[in-house]
């Protein structure tokens, strides 16, 4: 059987991202990602280790600007200058840490937290002489409440990735209707994981934001810290829920409606920032504030919204969330749906060691 010949153009190809790959330091390996350039993230692109740095400033930062310090630490991990994660599909960006953690790190993510079935509950309940017994009413507890954590492992050479048609697949969902006998077509580029970086920015440079956070911020902190000791109180935990401040019914009543415009306002921006088309007019290239304007349209209702979002939640792209593990309570191999999550990957590559780095003292 002859040998297949390769094209002057493919030859010339070849060569040229072998001398592109040459110009690469070392300590940059490359990430090639199952959604071959169909979406935020390109083909091919080089990515060092997380520095201890960058890790540790992770640990520190606030809640509401955890996502800014992950964009800018995989942002600085990235060789090539044009390559911008906040470009990137969401489940780009945990395909791209599966894959650097693979690498780097271990072929398995260990010690992840598993979620209790309906098995599980059946194996216990026989090991502690049935679901009436008070010890196992007691162990399930301290599993709900964490105080136990059973675990497994994941095989990371065992996880599949979703196929991309690349005559098909665009990252577009075009929306058709008919209202009063005319055609309408919108169309919606897929959320990148920079949007709710761009959104905060974006809201809190608008005065009545920026002066609301201010004013607010003391009634919120102390709405989530009561929400965590009523938390602590339903588990059962000693929690003095009188020594909680207070505020008067007014200002409570005021930072609600705030919130609510807030939240209204939110999602019309997210309306506005996925908008690529509208019955054939371009505006994927305009400034949010622009693009505002034709959010609301009264064509746009919530139900195609809606549904445009659920498309974009349930497509198939990067990690196969279906994985076999081993059951801690049965220890059988088991199907799970294991949803990978950008922070949780970023706490295991903070907290593990990598099977490739021996210590010694010399």
């Amino acid at each position: 059987m002859a040998e297949q010949q390769l094209s002057k153009e493919e030859i010339v190809a070849a060569a040229n991202e072998v001398r592109e790959e040459q110009k690469i330091p070392a300590g940059y390996v490359a990430i090639e990602l199952s959604t071959r350039g169909k979406f935020g993230a390109p083909r091919k692109f080089h990515m060092r280790n997380f520095a201890t740095e960058d890790l540790v400033g992770l640990s520190l930062s606030d809640d509401d600007k955890v996502q800014i310090k992950v964009l800018e630490m995989m942002q600085d991990l990235i060789w090539e200058k044009d390559v911008k994660v906040a470009d990137f599909h969401e489940k780009e960006v945990v395909e791209t840490l599966v894959r650097l953690y693979r690498k780097f790190y271990q072929t398995k993510l260990r010690d992840v937290i598993w979620e209790l079935t309906d098995e599980d509950r059946e194996v216990i309940a026989t090991e502690m002489g049935g679901k009436d017994n008070p010890q196992y009413k007691a162990r399930i507890a301290a599993i709900e409440r964490g105080e136990e954590k059973p675990t497994f492992d994941i095989d990371l050479n065992a996880l599949e990735f979703y196929n991309v048609d690349e005559a098909r697949v665009t990252g577009t969902a075009r929306a058709t209707s008919e209202i009063d006998g005319k055609k309408f077509i919108v169309e919606y580029t897929f959320p990148k994981y920079g949007d709710s970086v761009l959104l905060r920015n974006f809201m809190y440079n608008i005065p009545e934001f920026k002066e609301g956070e201010k004013k607010f911020r003391a009634i919120r902190e102390n709405v989530k810290f009561r929400q965590r000791m009523e938390q602590q109180w339903e588990e059962g935990k000693n929690v003095d829920l009188t020594r909680i401040p207070r505020f008067a019914e007014q200002d409570m009543d005021a930072f609600k409606e705030y919130e609510e415009k807030k939240a209204r306002f939110a999602t019309k921006c997210v309306k506005a920032l996925h908008l690529k088309s509208i019955d054939g007019e371009d505006i994927s290239g305009l400034p949010l504030e622009e693009k505002l304007k034709y959010a609301d349209d009264p064509r746009l209702d919530h139900n195609t919204f809606a549904q445009i979002n659920k498309a974009y939640d349930d497509m198939k792209i990067g990690v196969n969330e279906n994985i076999r593990a081993i059951d801690p309570f049965t220890r059988k191999v088991t199907e799970i749906k294991y949803p990978f999550r950008v922070f949780t990957l970023l706490q295991t590559l903070r907290d593990n060691k990598s099977d490739g780095t021996t210590i010694e003292f010399v």
